[in-house]
């Protein structure tokens, strides 16, 4: 980004916005903006460039005895290396620029106290950074400046501890068994969030009566839509984040069909009246479809466990034979190709007994 050419453009825009929002047609004064405008130096100055660094360079460089520095410190840096290298340390904020050193404004002072430390077990600082590439940058930071120092080296250790990223597929186990236990009491939400519409509450005053009369963990979600608009969020928005955490069709069914009649209009407690009709039909006809279909899942959970259950029964018996068998090339062979062949069928028929209502 070229600092010229970004003013150039910058100026260009406001002197088109300025021309464009205030356009004079007063006789005598229909061309004043516009001479005034394009006079060189009226809008705006410069621009100004600053070539030289503004950090200024320190006076001395023993600031930490034991931990000599291996280099001249900046102005702010000594400043901060005085607060907090001092008997009673203080809360230190460092605001400057790239390149201006601020790792090592607070890095040499916690190292000269881990020096001082030394022989005392245990762990002498915890540093805390909010991205594990930011810590790993600066884990390699620290790790130099003690190996670079004879005073630290062989007395010291520095470790690093990152976090990682749950997996997806158990967030996803999470998300959807949070989405069941909503849509279990999102019926009784409706009848609720209907009586407070019919008796003259808003939506947002029936929002907030689910979020104080319910359980979570629909609660819990609707109590986080009311604190969101609260904070100065759109109502849509916040239903819409709502929609976007919890995995349910019907809860996104009843966030539309809000969204649409406050933005087209319509009887809200008609259209929640007619969702909890449909629920309850909906819960009937899934409990039947769990009915008709519960032999079909028992039975591939048999037909998946029984082999393996007369895997274990034989080799409690017959030990020697079973373990010479299995334990051969032909053997592994065997499992594996069983246990494939049994995860596609078991997979099979769970999906055909897995009716969408």
């Amino acid at each position: 980004m070229i600092p010229s050419a970004l003013a150039a453009q910058l100026e260009q825009g406001l002197r088109d916005f300025l021309l464009t929002s205030f356009d004079a047609t007063t006789p005598g004064f229909d061309t004043a903006i516009q001479r005034l405008l394009h006079e060189p130096g009226r809008l705006l100055k410069g621009p100004h460039l600053q070539v030289a660094l503004p950090f200024v360079r320190g006076s001395r460089a023993d600031w930490f005895p034991t931990v000599p520095l291996p280099f001249t410190p900046h102005k702010h840096q000594e400043a901060a290396f005085a607060r907090l290298g001092g008997k009673e340390k203080k809360s230190t904020l460092v605001a400057t620029g790239t390149g201006s050193g601020k790792s090592e404004s607070f890095l040499w002072p916690i190292l000269a106290h881990c020096e001082a430390h030394a022989s005392e077990p245990g762990i002498k600082a915890i540093l805390i950074y909010p991205m594990n590439a930011l810590a790993t940058d600066q884990a390699l930071r620290v790790a130099r400046a003690i190996h670079g120092s004879a005073h630290l080296e062989g007395k010291l250790r520095a470790g690093l501890y990152i976090g990682l990223n749950t997996p997806g597929f158990l967030l996803n186990f999470v998300r959807q068994r949070r989405g069941k236990r909503v849509e279990a009491q999102l019926m009784d939400a409706m009848v609720l969030l209907s009586n407070s519409l019919k008796s003259g509450l808003d939506i947002v005053q029936g929002f907030e009566l689910v979020a104080r009369d319910l359980v979570p963990p629909i609660s819990e979600e609707v109590g986080l839509v009311i604190k969101n608009y609260q904070l100065g969020t759109t109502f849509e928005r916040a239903l819409e984040g709502m929609e976007d955490r919890v995995a349910s069709r019907l809860m996104s069914y009843v966030i539309k069909a809000i969204v649409i009649q406050r933005t087209v209009g319509g009887n809200l407690t008609k259209i929640f009246d007619r969702i909890v009709e449909n629920i309850r039909e909906e819960g009937k006809l899934e409990e039947k479809m769990q009915a008709l279909t519960a032999q079909q899942r028992i039975q591939s959970m048999v037909v998946g466990f029984m082999p393996w259950a007369m895997v274990v029964m034989m080799s409690i018996f017959q030990p020697e034979t079973m373990a010479a068998y299995y334990f051969s090339p032909l053997g592994v062979l065997t499992i594996v190709f069983c246990a494939f062949w049994m995860s596609i069928g078991m997979g099979i028929v769970r999906k055909l007994s897995n009716i969408q209502v």
